[in-house]
């Protein structure tokens, strides 16, 4: 039996996106989940 591990939907949505250098595509998924957690939050500047 092959148990598949489930993606979440920030990397499925990331999937197709070549940021060409993974410590962007890290922050970048960071800054999306983080987001996501306080919908309705102001960005601190």
């Amino acid at each position: 039996m092959v148990i598949k591990e489930r993606k979440t939907w920030i990397e499925e949505e990331l999937a197709g996106c070549d940021f060409g250098d993974i410590r962007l595509h890290k922050r970048f998924s960071k800054f999306l989940k983080n987001s996501s957690e306080g919908m309705g939050a102001a960005y601190p500047l």
